[in-house]
């Protein structure tokens, strides 16, 4: 690898002890950021300035950069660069047309975006360009800020000199990147940014009035509170837990592969094959079980009779789907019921623990129950 040498040199050894410790310091100061922090990959190259990410979370530093760094100083910038990672600004910079020619730009946006969040932690950033360099106080995106600086008349950031925070901040493969995955790192990054989201909303706590967090006076103040979130990160977590996926096309998939499975498809040794290969024990086909579905209906106080109502309509519709296979149901109040088999939806009758009923029209019980009533009620 570009950079490294193959000798123990005590200078070489210090600077890759000062970027684990600075690592290990991030996760105490952001543990919801651990998942994310020691996913990266490192790879030690005087090929970059500073550091560097590409979207398959391999991280490129540089050991004379981080040689001028403390431990703080280089889990601000560890932390910096994860967060191009989990904000996807290699996807966002691809989406606005980010090219080579303006990834510089885009950029600077996204570390302007970034170490207003980091400041409000109270990092110690060793250095960094800020919104108010532009003139601006509000809180702003990385497409906003971008618009901003490419309207621009000329480059008032021109004559500062930018570190690259590589592909993973947008912009095409470094000549430095040993295995370009870009798809492989689309992957590893959303299912990274997930893992730290959950991690943000368990946390359940939010700094700030604004929503964006609340400013430290002091560097290093926030940091002595591990687990303090700023609000934008918790707002950025609960954007990305959205749930994106329609669980009825998903279910209706899976019900009918299940389904059309049917005859002798698979193998077994429970009895051993007609066929004669002696000295060999040939297995037989046998037919797949049956699918067996299982649903959990909330019937506590909090459901009122039209979420009762829909839950009955999909159980229906669930049981016709299943073509004549039964379902098992479980209610669940404040204990879950046995689950109950059902094979006619004409004749589910759900009873929710306010009293209310939906089914069969019968008379409302003060507890909860499923019922397998005649077709005729």
């Amino acid at each position: 690898m570009s950079g490294e040498s193959g000798d123990g040199h005590p200078a070489r050894v210090a600077t890759q002890r000062r970027l684990q410790s600075g690592r290990a310091r991030a996760a105490t100061i952001a543990p919801y950021l651990a998942a994310a922090l020691f996913a990266l990959r490192p790879h030690e190259t005087s090929d970059v300035e500073t550091m560097a990410v590409t979207p398959a979370y391999d991280l490129y530093w540089s050991p004379n950069f981080v040689a001028t760094l403390d431990v703080e100083q280089c889990a601000a910038v560890l932390v910096h660069e994860v967060s191009h990672l989990l904000r996807h600004h290699a996807q966002r910079g691809a989406a606005i047309g980010v090219t080579d020619q303006t990834r510089r730009s885009w950029n600077i946006a996204c570390d302007m975006a970034i170490n207003s969040d980091l400041r409000d932690m109270g990092l110690d950033l060793p250095a960094g360009v800020f919104t108010e360099d532009l003139g601006v106080q509000a809180r702003l995106s990385a497409e906003e800020i971008f618009a901003r600086i490419t309207a621009l008349d000329h480059d008032t950031l021109g004559s500062a000199h930018h570190p690259d925070c590589g592909p993973g901040a947008g912009g095409d493969p470094r000549s430095w990147e040993d295995t370009p995955e870009i798809a492989q790192g689309a992957e590893i990054a959303e299912a990274i940014a997930r893992k730290v989201a959950r991690a943000i909303v368990s946390a359940g706590t939010r700094g700030g009035d604004s929503g964006h967090g609340s400013h430290s006076g002091a560097p290093g103040m926030s940091s002595g509170s591990p687990g303090t979130i700023p609000g934008a990160r918790a707002l950025w977590a609960e954007e990305v837990l959205e749930d994106r996926i329609d669980w009825r096309t998903q279910l209706a998939k899976l019900t009918r592969r299940a389904l059309v499975r049917q005859g002798a498809t698979d193998y077994t040794t429970r009895r051993l094959a007609r066929r004669d290969a002696d000295p060999f024990v040939l297995a037989s086909m046998a037919a797949p079980a049956p699918p067996r579905c299982v649903a959990v209906v909330d019937t506590s106080g909090s459901t009122d009779e039209r979420e009762l109502g829909t839950a009955l309509a999909e159980l229906a519709s669930l049981v016709r789907a299943l073509r004549g296979q039964p379902i098992d149901v479980v209610l669940c109040d404040t204990a879950a019921t046995v689950a109950r088999r059902v094979l006619e939806p004409r004749a589910l009758e759900l009873r929710g623990g306010a009293g209310r009923t939906c089914g069969s029209g019968s008379r409302p019980q003060p507890s909860c129950d499923l019922r397998q009533t005649s077709s005729s009620s």
